[in-house]
């Protein structure tokens, strides 16, 4: 069933910023279509939803389709009044709402935690992905963030990626009906919405997202392989890092343990080994 505009629109009236919902049949990726509409001064609070994706953008250039109908394709425009330093905060707060939503939807609301940097997980199952894209305009700059997620709901399992699952999927494992709107899109992306703008407006006021994000993080107290490293502290004479997982600074960057000491990675692709030891921590 397509995503019902009407039911949307109404279901954010009392949201602070994010009121302007518009649904597309089908677009080449919400992330460009989000940009333009940015990029044409639209103001904050744009929302760009998609029933399909062709062209949809990840991490690294890596592209993907969503077929018609059967995931939720949003990209949200935010125009922030943060410092530099905290804009990492405001994907953070939209994987907070993806799982706020996702609870009641899943069989085991437990499972659902998040990999850093990016991933939405059920266990060790990828179910949704986030993008964040950050642009300076204006004199003086002012900074324009656009944060894109594509989250996994009717899909078969047999339709799906290694390592991933959908909120189907789930139900289909657990052999269970599940509730009855479990699959309806709509409901689904009202109720994200109302937590991106809920804990997007906490942001703005102060709070500090990290501890909650970090809480959340299945990646911590494991073993890790961060691949494509950006921005590593100390420097990396290779693009990988093999090590634990022991923390996140204040602005989200993930601390490694290794062999020859602690490094903090700001960018990169990690592959998890190992059962968490309980030995990570939550921030600092």
């Amino acid at each position: 069933m397509p995503l019902d505009a009407a039911r949307l629109t109404d279901g954010v009236r009392s949201c602070a910023v994010l009121r302007d919902v518009r649904v597309l049949a089908s677009v080449a990726s919400t992330m460009d279509t989000a940009a333009t509409f940015a990029g044409g001064g639209a103001d904050e609070g744009v929302v760009i939803l998609a029933d399909e994706q062709t062209a949809g953008r990840g991490r690294h250039g890596r592209t993907w389709h969503t077929p018609p109908g059967v995931a939720l394709a949003v990209s949200v425009l935010f125009r922030p009044d943060l410092p530099p330093e905290r804009l990492a905060q405001i994907p953070m707060a939209v994987a907070l709402a993806a799982l706020d939503a996702l609870t009641s939807r899943v069989p085991d609301p437990a499972a659902l935690g998040l990999k850093w940097p990016n991933d939405v997980l059920v266990g060790d199952a990828k179910i949704a992905g986030l993008l964040a894209e950050v642009t300076w305009s204006g004199a003086p700059a002012r900074p324009r963030v656009v944060v894109g997620l594509g989250l996994n709901v009717g899909q078969a399992p047999a339709t799906l990626p290694e390592g991933a699952t959908s909120v189907a999927a789930l139900w289909g494992d657990a052999k269970g009906a599940g509730p009855t709107d479990h699959l309806d899109r709509t409901a689904l992306a009202i109720d994200l919405l109302r937590a991106i703008d809920a804990h997007y407006t906490h942001a703005c006021a102060g709070a500090d997202l990290v501890p909650a994000w970090s809480a959340r993080l299945t990646t911590l107290g494991r073993t890790v392989v961060a691949h494509s490293v950006a921005g590593a502290s100390p420097r990396t004479p290779e693009d990988t890092v093999h090590g634990r997982a022991v923390g996140v600074t204040t602005d989200g960057a993930l601390r490694i343990a290794t062999e020859a000491g602690e490094v903090v990675v700001r960018a990169g692709d990690v592959t998890l080994s190992g059962a968490a030891s309980g030995e990570g921590e939550s921030g600092e």
